[in-house]
């Protein structure tokens, strides 16, 4: 398997954030992933080479498949609109589907796992637009009760519906045990309100490398919720957590082995990847290739293949380059933004999304060292 290939970034240049007088002329730039969806292979392996972790590439987009249509999804779901959420029976016409899954939606084992943030008005209906072909998993970002066809027609497939889980500092770093059972509490109530298969555990706050008591607090909150669903009958409810692109990444000094031991897999966030930039500040690629691979091998020696997914972004980071950089630069240097203690951070970037880069027309150029390709657009006048 040549790794060399199994990801593509791109770096464009668009309009700055920030307005410019007409006499000043700027540009930024942004970083891409896109063009391949990556998904760890989750089965029991004997080898410990890397190559027991296999990625599906497809050439397709989360918003690609055919549209599933309102007529379809209507049939799905109870003729008296029930609600989907706390408080509520299951909204689908067959109630069985409000059941945890018990396996895999597919045979080989592979999870393709996505992140949903549902929308409002016209952008509630996008998940209709999804292909559907492939998606085993879905983590829900919020809830919204119209999403009831959305939830039946995923279960309808055999795709399972997560939902999010992650406890404060305070709970798990103190011997608040009345905070720890509260969580707990909450948590079992969303799955069960949201006829959950699964929780997402997404705690991202730096523990100290020497602070053991703490990092086998936040370990223990993945060991009591698995508890609590085994002593609910929701046994088939799964636990994930996620993770850095590469293990302390960030100030985050986990009991990895426990959680991934406690967990049903780790979900490794190799994207944002530049929030510490360590040297000169210039715009960085949010998820390069070689550091993904370096991330994925530390991963190995960590846990297993078959605990492991990643997970990559659709979207890119614009960054307004400072003033006096020319189109023709390699680089684009970036104001300093100190953050903890690194020079700069991708926090003060733009978000762009796929369909807007993919769509640019502005010629392109290869970076062979950064494994990118990248385009130059300087911006007169005001920048909007």
């Amino acid at each position: 398997m040549k790794f060399s290939s199994f990801l593509r970034a791109e770096k464009h240049y668009i309009v700055p954030r920030r307005s410019r007088s007409i006499e000043k002329r700027s540009f930024s730039a942004v970083f891409l992933i896109f063009d391949c969806f990556f998904e760890a292979k989750r089965r029991p392996t004997n080898s410990e080479q890397f190559t027991t972790m296999k990625w599906l590439f497809l050439l397709t987009l989360p918003l690609a498949g055919a549209f599933v249509s309102h007529e379809h999804t209507r049939s799905l779901v109870k003729a008296d609109d029930t609600p989907y959420g706390p408080g509520n029976p299951c909204p689908c016409s067959d109630e069985s589907l409000c059941a945890p899954l018990k396996t895999n939606r597919f045979d080989d084992g592979k999870e393709f796992f996505i992140f949903h943030v549902p929308g409002y008005g016209e952008f509630n209906d996008e998940w209709r637009q999804y292909n559907w072909d492939r998606i085993t998993s879905v983590s829900l970002w919020q809830f919204v009760d119209s999403d009831a066809e959305f939830y039946c027609y995923a279960k309808s497939l055999g795709v399972r519906i997560f939902v999010q889980a992650s406890p404060e500092r305070a709970a798990y770093a103190t011997n608040n045990e009345t905070a720890k059972l509260e969580w707990v509490d909450n948590v079992l109530s969303d799955v069960q309100g949201y006829f959950a298969d699964g929780i997402n555990m997404d705690t991202e706050d730096d523990i100290a490398p020497m602070n053991k008591t703490v990092q086998k607090g936040l370990t223990d909150m993945a060991v009591r919720a698995k508890s609590a669903f085994v002593e609910n009958d929701l046994a088939d409810v799964l636990v994930t957590f996620d993770v850095g692109w590469s293990p302390n990444a960030d100030g985050r000094f986990y009991d990895y082995e426990g959680l991934a031991e406690a967990s049903d897999f780790l979900v490794i966030m190799a994207y944002d990847m530049a929030s510490y930039i360590w040297g000169a500040c210039l715009a960085t690629p949010n998820s390069p290739p070689a550091q993904v691979l370096q991330g994925l091998l530390q991963w190995m020696s960590v846990t297993t293949p078959d605990k492991l997914v990643l997970a990559v972004p659709w979207y890119g980071r614009s960054y307004e380059c400072t003033e006096g950089t020319k189109v023709t630069d390699r680089y684009c240097p970036i104001a300093a933004a100190p953050w903890r203690d690194c020079n700069c951070t991708d926090a003060d970037s733009g978000v762009i999304d796929y369909t807007a880069a993919y769509n640019s027309n502005l010629t392109k150029v290869k970076d062979d060292i950064l494994q990118n390709t990248y385009y130059n657009n300087v911006v007169n006048g005001t920048g909007e």
